[in-house]
């Protein structure tokens, strides 16, 4: 008989989605694996006039992780700001054509991600993709 338990991973907030339902479970070999659930926030195209810049606010939960996903399509390059619920600026860019980068959330509440075209003549086009990431706990139990 396998058995499979899942665990979410993170803060005192661990949430248990399933248990071992098997009295034997106990007597049985597990193994622990760490799996990864994308959730796709923001999966848009952005037109950019000089000067402009573009907010999300996300409601994040402690611990998880956020991948952002910018390319230039033409143009303007955006710089890229990160704002923890405390205001505090978590993660800075400079001007790039793409930016891949990831933060972790260091508490629950919201962040505020900023993409910006600092240029003062260059428009373009951006493609925008933000992704958060929760890691699980499973465990196997043969």
């Amino acid at each position: 008989m396998s058995v499979t338990r899942r665990e979410l991973l993170g803060g005192a907030g661990a949430v248990l989605l399933a248990g071992c339902l098997s009295a034997d479970a106990a007597d049985t070999d597990c193994e622990t694996e760490i799996e990864t659930e994308e959730r796709t926030l923001v999966d848009e195209g952005k037109t950019v006039t000089a000067g402009s810049s573009f907010t999300w606010p996300l409601d994040l939960e402690d611990d998880v992780r956020i991948a952002v996903d910018v390319r230039t399509i033409d143009g303007a390059r955006p710089t890229l700001e990160v704002e923890n619920p405390d205001g505090d600026t978590i993660l800075e860019t400079d001007p790039d054509g793409r930016l891949e980068r990831e933060f972790r959330a260091d508490g629950d509440g919201r962040y505020y991600v900023t993409l910006e075209n600092t240029a003062l003549l260059n428009a373009g086009t951006w493609d925008v993709r933000l992704v958060a990431l929760v890691d699980y706990e499973v465990e196997n139990c043969d």
